[in-house]
C-alpha cells in the first residue's frame, strides 16, 4: 500500500509503478497558454517514465490520463495588487480567465489542441492508455464544483488560513478572494461577491460597475488554482497527480491535504509525483510566468531525466 507522502523523481516513480495496477486515474493540470519543455516534463516525460517502469513489473500500461485545461485560472495577476515576491497568497485578477480572454495569444481552443498532441506522444508508445481534455468551466455544475466555489465565495480564510499556518506571510489588508464571478457583461474576473440564501451570488463588477444577483449556475467563475484541484480530484477519483518541484517548494502537498479537511470532501488517498524544476540555456529556472521558455524534443528531455533521474533542477543544456 503506498504511504501518505510526496513521491520525489525517479524514486518515486518506482516506488508508485510497484504498487500501481496500471488502470489508475492521472491527474495533470495546466493552464491553456503556451506549452514549453519544461511542461513536457510532467506531461509527457513522467507519464511515459511511470509506463516503462510499470511494464517493467510485467504489468500492463492502461492509465486514464485526465488532462484538466484550466481556463478558469486568470490570464494574469494584477500587478499593482498583487506582491509574489512578498504575499504569494495576496491575489487578485488583473483581468479575465482564459475561458473568456479575447487574446490570441490565450486562445483555448488552439493550445488545448497543442497539448492534447503531445501528451498524445505517450499513447503512441502505450496504445492501450486513454487521454482525455476536460475544460474547468465543463465542470460548473457538477455538484463538488458548486460547493468548492459557494464555500470559497463565503470564507475565502479557508485557504489563506492554511497557507499562515505553512509559513506563508498573508497581509489582511491587501486583497485576496481566491474565487469571484466573472461579470456577465464585461467578462472581468475582478468583481465582489456574496452568496445569498442557498446558492445565489449577488455582486458588484470593480471595472464597469455593473451590479445583480444571480443563480449560481448562470454565471461562470475565477477560482483560484489550489482550490480548483478539489472538485476535479473528487469527481474524476483520481488516483495519481503529476506535478512540477515548484508546487512541492509551494507546501502543495500539506496545503492540498488541509485543504481537504477544511472543505469537509471525503477523499480516499491520492498521491503526488512530483517531476524536477528544467532550466532553459540561459541556466534560470523555465516558465511562462518568468517568460523564460524554449521547446525541445522528447527524446532529448528523456535523455536529460535519465541521466539525472533524481535531481531537483536539470539543464537543458546538460
Amino acid at each position: 500500500m503506498l504511504q501518505h507522502k510526496p513521491y520525489l523523481l525517479m524514486n518515486g516513480i518506482k516506488e508508485i509503478a510497484r504498487e500501481f495496477t496500471g488502470n489508475e486515474n492521472i491527474f495533470l493540470g495546466i493552464k491553456p497558454y503556451g506549452f514549453h519543455a519544461g511542461n513536457k516534463i510532467p506531461f509527457v516525460v513522467y507519464p511515459l517514465l511511470l509506463c516503462e517502469e510499470l511494464e517493467k513489473q510485467n504489468k500492463k500500461a492502461r492509465f486514464n490520463f485526465c488532462v484538466f485545461i484550466n481556463d478558469w485560472e486568470q490570464t494574469r495577476f494584477d500587478p499593482e495588487k498583487t506582491n509574489w515576491k512578498e504575499f504569494p497568497f495576496n491575489v487578485i485578477p488583473q483581468f479575465t480567465t482564459f475561458q473568456f480572454s479575447k487574446d490570441s495569444a490565450h486562445n483555448v481552443d488552439y493550445w488545448e489542441q497543442i497539448i492534447y498532441s503531445s501528451v498524445y506522444e505517450v499513447k503512441q508508445q502505450f496504445p492501450e492508455i486513454s487521454i482525455r481534455c476536460i475544460r474547468n468551466s465543463s465542470m460548473r455544475d457538477i455538484p463538488i464544483m458548486k460547493e468548492v466555489v459557494l464555500k470559497t465565495i463565503k470564507n475565502p480564510d479557508l485557504l489563506g488560513n492554511i497557507m499562515q499556518n505553512l509559513g506563508f506571510p498573508l497581509h489582511k489588508s491587501f486583497p485576496y478572494t481566491y474565487c469571484n464571478p466573472i461579470c456577465p457583461k464585461c467578462t472581468s474576473a475582478r468583481t465582489e461577491a456574496t452568496v445569498v440564501g442557498t446558492d445565489d451570488i449577488r455582486f458588484t463588477c470593480s471595472d464597469c460597475c455593473y451590479h445583480g444577483t444571480y443563480n449560481y449556475h448562470e454565471l461562470y467563475y475565477w477560482l483560484y488554482h489550489k482550490i480548483l484541484a478539489l472538485p476535479r480530484i473528487k469527481y474524476y477519483d483520481i488516483d495519481l497527480c503529476i506535478s512540477g518541484l515548484d508546487h512541492y517548494k509551494e507546501k502543495d502537498f500539506d496545503s492540498r491535504y488541509a485543504l481537504y479537511q477544511a472543505y469537509n470532501i471525503q477523499m480516499k488517498p491520492t498521491y503526488i509525483l512530483y517531476t524536477p524544476a528544467l532550466h532553459g540555456l540561459n541556466g534560470l529556472q523555465m516558465g511562462k510566468s518568468r517568460n523564460n521558455y524554449a521547446d525541445m524534443p522528447t527524446s532529448k528531455l528523456l535523455e536529460i531525466i535519465k541521466n539525472n533521474p533524481n535531481n531537483y533542477d536539470v539543464y537543458m543544456g546538460r
